[in-house]
């Protein structure tokens, strides 16, 4: 397996496969909002946060179950419309939490030796998304995006994963011809502000 693509809820169960497999060679998590893993004694305090699901919490995993976390590279990346500052809308303030936890967790893979990356998409020029910014209008510039990192990282030489991008590329180019495809974050941010 050259990488481990995981989305939103789903992101728990990829860091524990990542901890658990020797097959993942890198993992691209979009827009992940629980589950992020943390080696005992540095589990950060839970995120306050106006959302439905209680306080963004981590998750204490054993060292050297963490460890296999910093075995191969990880990106996170997330769209737009994520508050940087604390609001009453729990939707869009569930999912600062969740941002403001991947960065944590970013930052201790790093510390103990890995190489992971937040990226936010407006940050790197790429606008308009929501919870699901693969399935948006723009989802051809995302999926360069998610290629830029895969070639920086060299996993994208493989016959799979090149056979993956493409099958990416279409089923976007699909879904972009599909009205209603994407997430109300931003419609719900503009109904609160």
């Amino acid at each position: 397996m050259p990488f481990f693509l995981m989305h939103s809820q789903g992101c728990g169960i990829g860091w524990l496969v990542g901890m658990q497999s020797a097959h993942v060679k890198g993992i691209v998590a979009y827009e992940p909002g629980s589950g992020f893993p943390f080696p005992k004694g540095e589990v950060p305090a839970p995120i306050k946060n106006a959302g439905f699901f209680g306080d963004m919490k981590a998750e204490e995993v054993p060292m050297d179950a963490f460890l296999k976390l910093t075995h191969f590279p990880i990106v996170i990346f997330y769209g737009d419309y994520i508050p940087k500052t604390p609001t009453r809308h729990p939707h869009n303030d569930y999912w600062r939490a969740a941002s403001e936890m991947a960065d944590l967790f970013a930052a201790a893979v790093n510390r103990h030796g890995g190489d992971a990356k937040v990226i936010r998409l407006p940050d790197v020029g790429i606008y308009g998304n929501s919870h699901f910014p693969f399935a948006e209008r723009n989802n051809q510039e995302v999926a360069q995006a998610l290629k830029a990192w895969l070639s920086e990282k060299k996993l994208d030489g493989c016959r799979q994963t090149m056979w993956l991008i493409a099958k990416l590329y279409f089923a976007l180019h699909l879904l972009s011809k599909t009205p209603g495809t994407h997430e109300s974050r931003a419609f719900e941010s503009a109904q609160t502000s």
